[in-house]
């Protein structure tokens, strides 16, 4: 009789145990059917992939990890082409995908034997006007027949750093057309004639541009200018100028094989350009990134030494800008000392080492980059300027042989 009250006790507790654990239980089943596939911490399973892999590929790899872990293949009805342009780090195959769809906007349908790429159910019920016209992640600009070009030209110098600041040169105050007033100063800390500059906001006779005032800078073998690249870019998509070259490290990509990984070094000048039309006043927004880097080999890897820029600007059509403060240095060996008798072999008396020596010389190169932005004629007036230059060339013919002179 007294055992009663403690079996009746353990029958309770054992109730609310088991009841506890069919909730578990459910709990469980119900997010394992939220994921189609376990993600778990295999090595086998893991995945990455850099920008630069096109759409093709990736789903191809995808798919064929699908089949392996899943028995199921992926189906891509869409047509995506193209690089990618995200890096996806070392992940689970299954959430590489869902991180390739998310940059597309798209998303995947588990259809029993394979996996079906499509488009969101609200993306298909937005007018085709809203949607970009051209492949890729989503954010890309449409092109149509109004879109606008850019012509982007660009001027590279490099000079003597030394020489520059005591010319006292400001860059800043190229603005308009650049033009520049000619003055020569002199002064204490000046070692010699310089150019100062003015900038001036209407075209005045006897006015040089920029170029010309670079090519007194390597007249006077104060720099060169490096490169004058041009390129045309569309309204609000970005341009690529690169003065330099490339090198590869070795890597090993997610299946065990050594690839090349290149890197770009030199001068990296990227534009994004976009026209602004305010009050009937046009501008050219320009983002512009400008990079210089150089490249030293070493005993373990290549070091890359590098220096950026960037800034946000506002043009109006035609006019220019400059970045400057970019610099390098530069080692050069000079062999000094007595004429004619520094450079004998050291077999003569060793005459070499007592009269004369190796001096290392470092220069600091600056470089400066002049840009200017140009609105390229639409698509439309293109042909109309075409057209009126056909109608005036036959009129001219007309002219010059008339209908009254050709015998009936």
């Amino acid at each position: 009789m007294k055992i009663q009250p403690k079996s009746r006790h353990f029958s309770h507790f054992s109730s609310i145990v088991l009841f506890l654990m069919f909730i578990h239980l459910v709990a469980t089943i119900s997010f394992a059917q939220k994921l189609p596939v376990a993600l778990t911490n295999n090595p086998e399973q893991m995945v990455s992939f850099p920008p630069t892999a096109s759409f093709e590929q990736v789903v191809q790899i995808l798919s064929i990890m699908a089949t392996k872990f899943e028995n199921k293949v992926i189906i891509d009805p869409t047509g995506q082409k193209g690089p990618i342009n995200i890096e996806i780090p070392p992940c689970h195959w299954l959430k590489a995908l869902q991180i390739l769809l998310n940059a597309y906007d798209l998303e995947y349908a588990d259809k029993g034997s394979y996996l079906e790429i499509i488009k969101p159910a609200d993306s298909e019920s937005k007018p085709k006007a809203q949607q970009p016209s051209q492949t890729g992640p989503s954010g890309k600009v449409p092109i149509t027949k109004d879109s606008r070009e850019i012509e982007i030209s660009a001027i590279f110098f490099q000079g003597d750093q030394r020489f520059l600041a005591e010319s006292g040169i400001d860059w800043s105050v190229i603005a308009d057309k650049s033009n520049i007033d000619i003055k020569t100063l002199a002064g204490t800390a000046v070692s010699q004639e310089f150019f100062s500059l003015s900038s001036k906001y209407r075209d005045l006779k006897g006015l040089l541009n920029i170029e010309g005032l670079l090519k007194t800078f390597e007249a006077m073998n104060i720099g060169e200018i490096i490169a004058r690249p041009t390129i045309m870019v569309l309204d609000g998509t970005e341009g690529l100028i690169q003065v330099g070259g490339s090198f590869s490290i070795k890597q090993n990509d997610f299946a065990g094989n050594t690839i090349d990984k290149f890197f770009d070094y030199g001068t990296i000048l990227e534009v994004t350009p976009q026209v602004i039309i305010d009050q009937g006043v046009t501008f050219i927004h320009l983002k512009i990134r400008a990079e210089r880097s150089s490249a030293t080999p070493g005993a373990v890897s290549t070091t890359m030494d590098k220096q950026v820029a960037s800034t946000d600007v506002l043009l109006v059509n035609g006019e220019q800008t400059a970045i400057a403060g970019l610099y390098a240095e530069e080692k050069s060996t000079v062999r000094k000392g007595i004429p004619g008798v520094k450079d004998l072999p050291w077999w003569v008396l060793g005459l070499r080492y007592l009269t004369g020596y190796n001096s290392v010389d470092r220069t600091k190169k600056e470089l400066v980059i002049v840009l200017k932005a140009e609105l390229v004629p639409t698509l439309e007036d293109r042909v109309r300027a075409k057209k009126e230059n056909l109608e005036e060339t036959i009129e001219r013919q007309r002219e010059k042989y008339p209908t009254e002179n050709i015998p009936h």
